[in-house]
């Protein structure tokens, strides 16, 4: 799995632990267009959804499949059954641009 997840800014839900967090965060400007889709997630699935990237995979497309809260639940399992994403809470945001 990508090593940029051992180490790194990590934010916290007590503020007073993210001093410096902010300093560290890259940011990049560009246009949404019509039907473009942004998958914000936290690290376990973004560490999958790398890692399977890098493989040459379309993790994307998987995660379009799922459209209930319960094919999400049954998805994350399987992929922590088999090994393929670690033990963490997961939370993926799917927003789609509109026309």
């Amino acid at each position: 799995m990508p090593s940029r997840f051992a180490s790194g800014a990590k934010s916290s839900s007590v503020s007073r632990a993210n001093a410096g967090v902010w300093d560290q965060v890259a940011t990049v400007e560009g246009e949404l267009q019509e039907k473009d889709r942004l998958l914000l997630m936290t690290d376990a699935l973004a560490q999958w959804f790398l890692a399977e990237a890098e493989m040459g995979r379309r993790p994307w497309a998987a995660l379009a499949k799922v459209t209930t809260p319960e094919q999400f639940a049954a998805y994350i399992d399987c992929l922590r059954a088999g090994g393929a994403l670690r033990n963490d809470d997961v939370t993926l945001v799917s927003v789609e641009v509109a026309a």
